[in-house]
């Protein structure tokens, strides 16, 4: 595994001050992780560099050699934004203040996408090691074990309730023995392995810190891909998906109608051994909207074919 960002990457509770470490959600409010950020002489945007719980550094340079792929810094107040040159992100105007939340850049700083995270209002449904078919209603933050010890649910899960999000400490510990289905709207997956095949059919889904060692099928539209290892083939037949800051295996464009891309990476496991190595990661993926340009991406580029 990459450990240049997904084996870093992880907001924890135990980061929250003494006032939040009641809270029975797996996320530190007032928290905003930055995704795609790049700056031309290789440094960070806007405070890269802090720690999460346990010492856990939450910040991590890509493989790119100008690029970020992430970092986490705090959620602005009232009216102030986080600048990153052509963009400027307000994540509390859509989650609200002390929010918990990912901003997902485009190419230039530009803000592609805005996730938020419940503080409140939500279920709680803890998922210890080997469970089966767990029922995932509406309006649920499903949370792990940070043990490493195999699969913590076996077999198939399908998110089969609107709202919902399956929130693991990481692809080391957090891991869908099967394949992940998700058939309702406004799902966030993040910091989980997923074994098999990912599908999503329906619309406004994010997955974000994950592996998917099979392949991805997108048929819902507006879902966000990022920071994720991808082992299978990418099909993307929705519209207006986000792709940024993803290893990618082989040489394989990524297609969509009115696709948005950043700071992508092909890789090759020349070596068979199921990790990506510094050695194994090849140049930016190809990405090609079907529709208009919809992002100042060189990698974008209209009415190309496979």
């Amino acid at each position: 595994m990459r450990a240049t960002t997904l084996t870093l990457l992880v907001m924890t509770a135990a980061a929250c001050s003494s006032e939040h470490d009641a809270s029975p959600y797996p996320y530190a409010a007032d928290e905003t992780t930055v995704i795609g950020a790049k700056a031309a002489d290789g440094k960070t945007i806007g405070g890269a560099g802090s720690s999460g719980g346990d010492g856990v550094p939450t910040s991590s340079a890509a493989v790119g050699s100008s690029s970020v792929d992430a970092f986490t810094t705090e959620t602005p107040d009232a009216k102030n934004c986080l600048d990153f040159g052509d963009g400027c992100a307000a994540p509390q105007e859509q989650c609200g203040e002390n929010s918990t939340s990912d901003v997902i850049l485009g190419e230039n700083g530009e803000v592609l996408s805005v996730i938020c995270y419940p503080n409140k209002d939500y279920e709680v449904l803890p998922i210890g090691d080997e469970v089966k078919n767990p029922d995932l209603g509406n309006n649920t933050v499903v949370t792990f074990d940070k043990l490493d010890d195999g699969d913590d649910v076996i077999g198939d899960l399908t998110v089969s309730g609107n709202n919902v999000i399956i929130y693991g400490s990481g692809p080391d510990t957090a891991v869908i023995g099967g394949n992940l289905q998700i058939d309702k709207n406004n799902a966030i997956v993040r910091g989980v392995r997923i074994r098999g095949n990912a599908s999503i059919t329906k619309n406004n889904a994010s997955l974000i810190y994950c592996v998917i060692e099979g392949d991805l099928t997108i048929t819902g539209n507006n879902v966000n891909l990022a920071l994720c290892e991808v082992w299978g083939d990418v099909k993307i037949e929705g519209k207006n998906a986000v792709f940024v800051s993803n290893m990618v295996a082989g040489d394989q464009p990524i297609e969509g109608a009115n696709l948005h891309c950043n700071d992508n990476h092909r890789f090759v496991d020349a070596n068979k051994d199921g990790a990506i190595d510094d050695a194994e990661v090849g140049d930016d993926v190809l990405c090609i909207s079907k529709d208009a340009v919809v992002a100042n991406d060189p990698m974008l580029k209209p009415g190309i074919k496979k």
